[in-house]
């Protein structure tokens, strides 16, 4: 029989700043990534956050249900697409940004078959 608990959960939070409890929550993700991006750790996203003049933030949390460890993030930013009046989500960018990777835990990826292959 399945359990029916999922394995995370999903947020989606609008974030101006970064409080110290996500702050934590990013710092500890960030050192269990399985890709890094100094520009998504909390030392370069809090002042770009606050001296750059771009929208706030729409960050996707993902958190393992049982233990509430935050195993993914992604940031994103909701424009106007191609300048239509339709809202998009888009991965957030500003000048200075040269690398666009998420955060995803190590831990918690899994490995994609080539192209044709079976899991």
């Amino acid at each position: 029989m399945n359990d029916p608990t999922p394995p995370y959960r999903v947020d989606r939070t609008t974030i101006r700043s970064i409080e110290p409890e996500l702050r934590e929550r990013i710092d500890s993700l960030a050192a269990a990534a399985l890709e890094p991006n100094p520009f998504y750790e909390s030392w370069m996203l809090e002042p770009a956050l606050r001296c750059l003049r771009t929208p706030p933030i729409e960050l996707v949390l993902v958190t393992e249900a049982g233990s509430g460890t935050l195993t993914g993030m992604f940031p994103f930013a909701a424009t106007r697409y191609r300048g239509l009046p339709v809202r998009a989500l888009g991965s957030w960018s500003h000048d200075f940004l040269f690398l666009h990777t998420p955060f995803v835990a190590a831990a918690h990826a899994i490995d994609l078959p080539p192209e044709g292959g079976e899991l």
